[in-house]
């Protein structure tokens, strides 16, 4: 066993008993709200001075000749800091802002998001709440309420023989930690996250990497061979952020098999699982027999009981501390819907073995069919009926129930208008490099998420998307003339249309199918008779309608694949 390290008493001292020192020993300086907006520079600084001092004359002598007089300084002060604002907004983008792009994003983040933080909330009694440390004990108390407590270990489930293969890891062979990973890691920490609860900054860590290496190797391979976690490092700070009630973390189901079947006339019934506090509610002995079932064991799953063991959080807010799944079967009559009924019965009864909790509120039921007369079957959880959708959303998806995209085109352009009218509106004095940057981190991923599955064919789905690109070319470009070619534009910036970016994804996907470069099975692809345009050619699903052709990655991204490729 190696001991715990006794030389480098210094730099211990320094990260694990003598925090302190951080205060007395590393150079810092406070700066003024006034003055502390990064475009304030000693010009604005000086006319501010001034204009104060003209201001404070006036008003103690009362006279007219001393208002007139304020007037001047007044004026030229609000130029000046409009100037340095533009200047500063020009020239936020340098040329080795790829090594440190925060200063721009931050001005983005602060432009976009309120400084109000978390609004008052209401205590057990009713009270509300203002005071930030009061309300971070409420929030505390809220998160350490849902947690699950194992109140008995020896009604675990029996999960059967104990898997074997490569992923077990020899339970006598405890991992060795290396200096050269460890140096790795440090050196190639970000300086500007924030700390931990031990306030130990990351810039420190960087730039003394070398000499604290040694140190961080003997105190992670003790912990390994001791099997023991420092009490220090089970600590950790809770931010909250706020949740939108709708459900956003869903789980993609099966879609190309659904558009078979609704283009074969078949239902599909579809049950979106919604899991009341996931991943709080994940009972640690219950995780720990599972790590044990599929082969760590030893030294490692100790260390991972120790580090679940006596946990310590607190939340941090305004400076003060204190999944879902899915199951769906294709539906022919009743007894289909019976099935699915028993299946749903069966997570119940998972559900309770291993302590996890649904909440029924929030699941839901999509019937994915085109046909008029729907077997229509309620579905019960807990004895709570489950609600009827005509669109639900998967993982930012949209899925109507005729498997068309017009809801979920009609969201993402809505979603990506008022980004591009911020962008408008904040950065009018920017370099069009700037905005066009903007455009491709904050706009377009909105109107590309995804697109693989979801890729319209209709000419007015098409335009909604190519219609808030078209707008951003002007915005870009600053060029509003009603006479100019926005296609021109477009060829200036070198973008693409969409759709033909669209087209690019699929290609992309389909090989990484063909070469498994991706956990997809390739189940529907078949080898065709002919190579003409292509070495690997593949046939193409038959499709009854249009939906099912165009609207999925199969068989659309087959014949991407077949002819849309360059020559080689």
């Amino acid at each position: 066993m190696v001991d715990f390290p006794t030389r480098h008493s210094s730099t211990l001292d320094l990260f694990l008993t003598n925090r302190p020192s951080l205060e007395d020993h590393i150079p810092s300086k406070l700066t003024f709200t006034r003055y502390s907006q990064p475009w304030v520079n000693n010009a604005v600084k000086r006319i501010s001075r001034q204009k104060n001092r003209s201001f404070r004359k006036a008003r103690k002598t009362g006279k007219k000749k001393d208002n007139d007089r304020y007037q001047r300084p007044k004026k030229e002060a609000k130029n000046t800091c409009q100037s340095a604002y533009n200047e500063y907004i020009k020239n936020i983008i340098r040329p080795d802002a790829s090594s440190n792009p925060k200063r721009f994003w931050s001005f983005i983040k602060g432009k976009r998001t309120e400084a109000s933080g978390v609004s008052s909330l209401n205590d057990k009694h009713g009270v509300l709440i203002s005071d930030s440390e009061k309300k971070a004990n409420i929030l505390n108390g809220q998160f350490f309420s849902v947690f699950i407590k194992e109140e008995k270990i020896d009604n675990i489930p029996d999960k059967g023989p104990v898997a074997t293969g490569p992923i077990t890891i020899p339970g006598h062979e405890c991992y060795q930690h290396q200096s050269g990973g460890i140096r790795k890691l440090l050196a190639g920490l970000n300086p500007y996250k924030a700390t931990g609860p031990n306030n130990v900054p990351c810039r420190l860590l960087r730039e003394f990497a070398d000499e604290i290496t040694p140190v961080f190797q003997l105190l992670f391979q003790a912990s390994v061979n001791q099997v023991t976690i420092p009490a220090d490092w089970k600590s950790a700070n809770v931010v909250p952020n706020y949740k939108k009630g709708d459900k956003e973390n869903r789980r993609t189901t099966d879609s190309t098999g659904s558009g078979q079947n609704i283009d074969n006339k078949g239902q599909t019934d579809v049950i979106l699982l919604d899991f009341s506090k996931a991943f709080d509610k994940v009972p640690h002995k219950r995780l720990l027999y599972k790590l044990s079932y599929y082969g760590i064991r030893g030294c490692h799953l100790q260390w991972i009981e120790d580090f679940l063991t006596g946990r310590i959080q607190q939340v941090l807010l305004e400076g003060k501390t204190s999944d879902d799944c899915a199951l769906y079967r294709d539906i022919k009559n009743e007894d289909d819907a019976a099935q699915l009924q028993k299946d749903l019965d069966g997570l119940q009864r998972w559900e309770k073995e291993w302590m996890m909790e649904f909440h029924p509120g929030k699941c839901q039921v999509l019937h994915v069919t085109n046909k008029r007369k729907v077997v229509n079957v309620p579905y019960a959880i807990h004895g709570h009926v489950l609600e009827v959708v005509e669109t639900a959303k998967y993982l930012g998806i949209y899925l109507h129930q005729g498997l068309k995209w017009n809801h979920h085109i009609d969201t993402i352009a809505k979603k990506a208008n008022p980004t591009f009218a911020f962008l408008r509106r904040n950065l009018h004095q920017c370099p069009s490099e700037t905005k066009a940057l903007c455009y491709q981190t904050l706009v377009r991923p909105i109107l590309e998420y995804g697109s693989t599955i979801w890729d319209p064919y209709t000419r007015d789905s098409i335009g909604k998307l190519e219609m808030v690109q078209r707008r951003t070319a002007r915005m870009v470009t600053s060029n509003y003339r009603t006479t100019s070619s926005v296609t021109d534009m477009l060829q200036q910036l070198q973008w693409t249309s969409l759709q033909e970016r669209r087209g690019q994804a699929k290609a992309v996907m389909m090989y990484r199918i063909v070469y498994q470069l991706i956990d997809i099975p390739p189940l529907l692809l078949f080898p065709a008779t002919t190579t003409r345009g292509n070495s690997i050619m593949f046939l193409v699903p038959y499709a009854r309608t249009l939906v099912y052709q165009k609207s999925f990655f199969f068989p659309d991204g087959i014949l991407v694949w077949n002819y849309s490729l360059p020559s080689p």
